[in-house]
């Protein structure tokens, strides 16, 4: 139907008009120019998929809770961006697979020495 920030701008333009009012809604495309006139329902003061999971591609305007509608409450911040935080923290330094490269060394060696002296 558009690009995000079209789609975006339009949930914008419904949010901003009053309850009750006429609205050209865009059919096919957001520019495409043809319209069916509609009033506008009362709309919750929120565009989910704005914020929620670092921003989605898909937006819903609704004039009910979305929890009722079986929409989670989804944290800002995306999976994605949760674990490349988790992963630059870890390997900050290369300390981490260097010390499990050590120690699995370290296994090995000792495993080798017991199995060359016959000891299980």
């Amino acid at each position: 139907m558009g690009t995000r920030e079209e789609l975006l701008e339009e949930a914008k333009r419904r949010l901003a008009k009053k309850a009750g009012e006429e609205y050209h809604y865009p059919r096919q495309t957001i520019n495409g120019g043809d319209t069916y006139l509609h009033k506008i329902p009362e709309y919750q003061d929120h565009i989910y998929g704005e914020f929620e999971g670092g921003g989605t591609q898909v937006m819903v305007l609704s004039a009910v809770p979305f929890e009722n509608l079986g929409m989670p409450e989804v944290a800002p911040l995306s999976t994605g961006a949760r674990s490349e935080h988790i992963q630059h923290t870890l390997y900050k330094g290369m300390v981490l697979p260097i010390a499990a490269l050590a120690g699995i060394t370290y296994l090995v060696n000792r495993n080798s020495k017991k199995t060359r002296a016959g000891t299980p």
